[in-house]
């Protein structure tokens, strides 16, 4: 797995640090996972924005509402669009989280709710899955969208792939703006891989939670307990790996000093969140910053076209609908909206 680190000599790129070479010459590279100190020193201000609104967590202190159309509990699997998204809903879905609670739809989409209520977004509850660090949640949307394995990324679309870092960025904005009034559950990917059994377990509570936090929903007669092993994220993990792998060969060159591996577009990405930061307050102000507003000095490459066409509000939804002038020009592409 890659390891990312801030280089004393160079503080503005990032680092994969290689473990010694072994006699196997043909051995894969073993990329050592990122630790928690150096993540938080560059991301950390961004993950404390993060918001959950779990209606049994007294520090919350607020009424997550779970509005239910025609009495159907349509649940949201939500995240930025990528293999690994997929894999995380059809895992939650393969082990049957939702199993004997009546009316409940397990929903896996990329697409945010639309601003308002649930009146009018029309999801009941929604699980945000977070790829964290950032770096390996914008390499599984930016592949998902290339997924010619011998292309070589060269330098001229560096800035495609920064522009869908932001994107992602934005896109944690608006969920975390809907966590304000809707039951909301955000996981980290890093803790699903670590304890799957603890994962399913959370979300299966979520799930038959009510609105007050006080009880749970009705249920056929089952046991809340839902068993899964720990080999279940495997496909998961496997995906981590050969998105890393690929960067590897795609970004990393290198060094002067032989046995590290520097990326040229880490100081952009860096730049980039602490742009997105600023300009939003801490992704405080409303309403989120448009998935399709990129530099006007830079065209918006045509991956990250596709990435915001896939985050923008679904209007036309069978069950959402878009009151916001904001959410309306952000389906049609139109990030000036006047």
């Amino acid at each position: 797995h890659g390891s990312i680190k801030k280089d004393d000599a160079n503080k503005g790129e990032l680092l994969l640090r290689r473990e010694p070479a072994r006699q196997d010459a043909t051995q894969t590279k073993k990329w050592i996972v990122l630790n928690n100190k150096e993540e938080q020193e560059w991301e950390g201000p961004f993950f404390k924005t993060l918001k959950s609104c779990v209606a049994s967590n007294a520090s919350h202190k607020k009424k997550c509402l779970q509005h239910a159309p025609e009495g159907v509990q349509r649940v949201g699997i939500l995240s930025p669009p990528g293999g690994i998204a997929d894999e995380f809903a059809s895992w939650l879905q393969g082990h049957g989280v939702a199993a004997n609670i009546p009316n409940m739809e397990l929903i896996p989409t990329s697409h945010v709710p639309p601003y308002g209520y649930g009146k009018s977004h029309g999801w009941t509850k929604l699980i945000r899955l977070v790829i964290d660090p950032l770096s390996y949640s914008m390499l599984d949307t930016y592949y998902y969208y290339n997924q010619d394995s011998k292309s070589e990324i060269t330098m001229g679309v560096n800035e495609s792939i920064t522009q869908v870092y932001r994107q992602i960025v934005r896109w944690h904005c608006r969920l975390s703006h809907v966590a304000a009034h809707t039951a909301l559950l955000t996981i980290n990917l890093s803790d699903v891989l670590k304890d799957p059994q603890s994962t399913i377990d959370q979300v299966r509570e979520f799930l038959i939670s009510t609105e007050d936090g006080a009880g749970t929903t009705a249920m056929d007669g089952a046991s809340n307990v839902i068993k899964v092993p720990a080999s279940s994220v495997n496909p998961m993990r496997n995906t981590l790996r050969t998105l890393l792998t690929r960067a590897s060969k795609d970004f990393w060159v290198p060094n002067n000093k032989g046995e590290e591996l520097t990326t040229s577009f880490g100081s952009s990405i860096m730049a980039a969140l602490a742009s997105e930061m600023k300009e939003s307050k801490n992704l405080s102000a409303w309403p989120c910053r448009s998935f399709w507003k990129m530099d006007p000095q830079l065209q918006m490459g045509a991956i990250p076209k596709q990435v915001a066409q896939a985050m923008s509000p679904d209007c036309s939804s069978t069950f959402s609908q878009c009151f916001v002038k904001t959410d309306k020009c952000e389906e049609k592409g139109d990030p000036v909206c006047q």
